[in-house]
Order: C-alpha cells, then structure tokens, then sequence
C-alpha cells in the first residue's frame, strides 16, 4: 500500500522557490545534502487532467482562514 507521495517542483529560480517554502511558509524541512531541502507536508491529494499542447504543474494550498492567511503571507513578503 502507497503511504506517502514525494513531489518535485522544477523551477530555473529553485533556491527562491526553496526559500519561499521555508520563510514564507514556514514548512519544516531537512538539508538532504547541499542545500537541497525536503519540506514536509501537511496531507495532500493529488489531482490528474488532460492537458492540450505542453503540461504544466499547479500547486494549491489550502487553509482554514483565508484571510488571515493571506494576511500572515502578505506581512513576509509573500507575493499575494
């Protein structure tokens, strides 16, 4: 039986995108070696759909209180 997933985000900005994961949204993580974090995850569900010409990845983060996520985000320079 599948108990976990590991995901991969691809990005030519990877270590702003690491950054934003680790001060943005405070997600715990460990160094596997040379910088490269693993963030943990809170639980997930993985969604498939057809895509016409090339695939592209889309990430959605949910939470509780939309408002005062945003505001949380938006007070560390979170890009909302």
């Amino acid at each position: 039986m599948i108990t976990g997933v590991h995901a991969v985000v691809f990005s030519s900005e990877a270590a702003s995108v690491r950054d934003f994961f680790r001060d943005v949204l405070e997600l715990d993580s460990v160094d596997a070696g040379g910088g490269w974090l693993i963030f943990a995850l809170p639980p997930a569900e993985l969604g498939i759909h057809p895509a016409e010409g090339e695939s592209r990845h889309e990430l959605y983060l949910m939470c509780d209180d939309i408002e005062a996520t945003v505001a949380a985000l938006k007070a560390k320079g979170g890009g909302i």
